[in-house]
């Protein structure tokens, strides 16, 4: 996989081009603390990672990823460590120019197949990013055009589009003629929570929902992250609110009280605050009060731990 063969070429590299992130952009403080804003302003575009964390440009010595790019090159290559201990970057930043307005990932054809073979354009007609499916999809599906699935968008407006390489990696068109890709290097799924903060340089440039709501981003981008608060489970939590496995606020629950049910059983997966039970179907689903889903009963006790104990049926009615 792409992966593989990015974590060869690192741990093969004897020296790397260090250079130091103040060197490359800016850096500034965020409303929530604890993260950083990285600014090219070359390539136009800017995110934000944690402060703690080490921004480091490394040399791209084939620009085309051992042929797995086509219709564009790298022109720069960007490792985020979680410390500057790590042997291997927890995130790849892969800055690509694409002068014809089109990305081929060759998943399924280059030196390390990985998923199917990827044509990602701009249609100038509809003003929709597609993805021309040019190999079998490892589904087994038919090839075919269709408007590129979206992972969401950046809080700049931007689109994020699943790479070709089986899910780990991530495009944001900052134009089409300049894209980012994002790839997570380790079993942490870092490159959604970064692209999140993505945003387009420039005076023509606008984030969704301004000011405010770019700021709500990056704290929620920062609790995922494990700069703020603390998680409980899927769910986190700070000294002011819950929040589920989005970052979003869980209206009316007391993070004072809010702890998971058990540390391990049946009930690890379950979080009450003492009023409300509270569970999830993964990763990222919407986390619901579990009287909608789940029959429990309750007992309190003044200065004693709430004990809940669950219904496993479901509630059909």
């Amino acid at each position: 996989m792409r992966r593989d063969r990015r974590f060869r070429r690192l741990g093969l590299r004897v020296a790397a081009l260090a250079v130091a992130v103040a060197a490359m952009g800016a850096e500034s403080q965020s409303t929530a603390s604890g993260m950083s804003k990285y600014v090219d302003t070359r390539f136009g575009f800017s995110f934000w990672y944690p402060t703690a964390w080490t921004v480091t440009q490394e040399p791209v010595d084939d620009p085309t990823d051992e042929g797995w790019i086509r219709g564009g090159t790298i022109v720069r290559r960007l490792r985020i460590n979680e410390s500057a201990e790590d042997d291997f970057p927890s995130i790849v930043v892969e800055e690509l120019s694409t002068p014809r307005g089109f990305l081929i990932e060759l998943g399924a054809h280059s030196a390390n197949p990985a998923g199917a073979d990827q044509k990602f354009f701009f249609d100038q007609r509809t003003h929709t990013w597609m993805d021309a499916m040019l190999s079998k999809p490892p589904d087994g599906g038919r090839r075919s055009t269709t408007p590129a699935a979206l992972r969401g968008k950046t809080m700049g407006g931007l689109p994020i589009l699943t790479g070709a390489g089986r899910g780990v990696d991530v495009i944001v068109p900052i134009d089409p003629k300049h894209l980012v890709e994002l790839e997570t290097m380790g079993s942490d799924r870092y490159e959604e929570d970064v692209a999140a903060t993505i945003m387009a340089n420039g005076a023509g440039a606008r984030g969704q929902g301004g000011a405010e709501a770019q700021a709500d981003t990056i704290h929620r981008e920062a609790l995922k992250l494990g700069v703020i608060g603390q998680s409980v489970g899927y769910l986190y939590k700070d000294s002011e609110h819950v929040y589920n496995g989005e970052g979003e606020i869980l209206a009316g629950v007391n993070p004072k009280s809010f702890a998971l049910l058990s540390e391990s059983g049946p009930n690890a997966d379950f979080a009450t605050d003492g009023v409300g039970v509270y569970d999830a179907d993964g990763i990222g689903d919407s986390w619901r009060r579990s009287e909608d889903v789940y029959g429990y009963e309750s007992s309190y006790g003044q200065g004693r731990t709430p004990h809940i104990r669950l219904d496993r049926r479901r509630l059909d009615d």
